[in-house]
Formats: C-alpha cells, structure tokens, sequence
C-alpha cells in the first residue's frame, strides 16, 4: 500500500497493514513501512490507513519557504 502526497501525488511512504496481538490478548493492526518515509504522514484523525494522506519533503520545504515573511 501506498501513500501519496496531496499536492503533488508523489509516494510519501510504502508499507503493509498487518495484524498483532499486543499484550492483552487484543488483535491492532499496524502499519509497517518498507522503508524510509520521503516526508510526513497525516492521519487525517482516522486509524484506517485508506484514508491517511501525507506530504512530501518538497511541498513541505516549499510551503515553509512560503510561510517566512
């Protein structure tokens, strides 16, 4: 699974949803990434990960620039 960055479209990170079992016997999915994120990822205030979006360190770096003065 892929998310992809809302400006641009570009992927932000790659991984799968997989199932654990934490301590008290309950099943969680997580979600693992495959590598190193290429800038945030935004929940978007949703534990499904369908619906997570994220921004990439460009349009991230540009909108800081934008932000200064």
């Amino acid at each position: 699974m892929q998310i992809k960055c809302k400006n641009c479209g570009e992927v932000v990170a790659e991984g799968e949803v997989v199932s654990r079992k934490n301590g008290r016997g309950r099943t969680i999915k997580a979600f693992d990434l495959f590598g190193k994120p290429n800038g945030a990822i935004i929940k978007n205030n949703s534990n499904d990960v369908k619906d997570w979006t994220g921004i990439c360190s460009k349009c991230q770096a540009e909108k800081d620039r934008r932000k200064k003065w």
